[in-house]
């Protein structure tokens, strides 16, 4: 038998055999005070009536049905929930092979292309250019293209390899491209006009960092070449530009 006393809560185990059949009183060793007609601490039951060793093999197999962990605490993350159904969509088709003419309601914006070119070129591009559809934007040297380059995305910018000799144009403004991010300078097209370049060399253009070179001589069909480097500049970062739900140049 199992008594608790009522003043210290101290348990004290006693012998059924020597409990005596009549009323009776005992001390509490603890804390000495006097416990009249002491009775049996109850039994501990749990929820739905078992016992302690059922709840233990309870709580033994209880593992395989966790309920998942939610933190109200906001400093602590919870497992990551996609809040948007379709862009995992949109991967997975692109993953699997989505057709190249499929849009995803991104719509292509006017073309903006930043001239920095001499000025004998700069009249003759310009009109060309925007003819073709392009929003035009002209600088007179190097402080110009940059704040522009900086306040508003181009996606195409010719530079003339004799822009601003002064302030040694054509070096600084393909040191302000380096510093674009890859993401970012994957969406400008940059075409260097040069007295020396032959127009389409493709090689070239790769080790001048550049994505289209135009002879001088050929500056009457820039637009046309300006074209078809950038139906091919498209196809090759479609299913990038489709997965980072952005238009294309």
């Amino acid at each position: 038998m199992v008594i608790v006393c009522n003043n210290c809560a101290a348990s004290l185990q006693i012998a059924d055999e020597k409990i005596p059949k009549h009323s009776f009183s005992l001390r509490c060793p603890k804390c000495q005070s006097i416990i009249n007609n002491p009775m049996p601490a109850a039994p501990v039951v749990l929820a739905g009536g078992a016992n302690p060793a059922a709840g233990a093999d309870m709580a033994r197999n209880s593992h395989s049905h966790a309920p998942p962990y939610m933190s109200t605490n906001p400093l602590v993350t919870t497992p990551y929930q996609p809040e948007s159904p379709d862009v995992l969509r949109q991967l997975l088709e692109i993953l699997q092979g989505r057709p190249k003419d499929k849009a995803i309601g991104v719509s292509r914006e006017a073309r903006r292309a930043l001239l920095c070119v001499t000025a004998p070129r700069r009249a003759m591009l310009a009109k060309q250019l925007a003819e073709h559809g392009y929003q035009i934007y002209l600088a007179e040297n190097c402080k110009q293209a940059v704040d522009r380059m900086r306040e508003e995305h181009m996606h195409v910018i010719l530079l003339d390899d004799d822009f601003a000799l002064e302030e040694n144009g054509f070096r600084y403004l393909s040191q302000e491209l380096q510093r674009m991010r890859p993401a970012q300078r994957r969406r400008v097209l940059v075409v260097k006009i040069s007295s020396d370049a032959r127009t389409l060399d493709h090689h070239a253009a790769f080790l001048q960092s550049v994505n289209l070179l135009v002879n001088t001589a050929d500056l009457n069909t820039l637009a046309d070449a300006l074209e078809r480097v950038l139906r091919h500049h498209n196809d090759m970062y479609r299913e990038f530009y489709q997965a980072l739900e952005v238009a294309e140049i």
